[in-house]
């Protein structure tokens, strides 16, 4: 009768679910950034007729000096968006 008794606790114990993983809750926490005082200047770019002005040579030299120009004033800006994503509060 015992051993009756002990099986059918622990085929009981077998149908109990196990615990559940937490749920995932997502918030929204504002985090301090720090202020841009100044924002980046876009640099002069050149127009069309600009470029095709002069030689070939010189329309390639135009074309290279808005390209570096472009190059640092966008990463002036991504360095900003960094700054302001990073976790740390200032």
């Amino acid at each position: 009768m015992n051993g009756v008794l002990a099986c059918s606790v622990l085929a009981g114990c077998g149908g109990v679910p196990g615990d559940r993983p937490p749920a995932l809750v997502e918030a929204e926490i504002p985090v301090a950034v720090p202020c841009i005082r100044e924002l980046p200047t876009r640099g002069r770019w050149f127009t069309d007729e600009e470029i095709l002005a002069g030689s070939t040579y010189q329309a390639v030299q135009r074309l290279r000096a808005e390209r570096i120009e472009r190059d640092m004033y966008e990463e002036k800006w991504e360095a900003i968006g960094r700054a302001c994503s990073s976790s740390q509060l200032y």
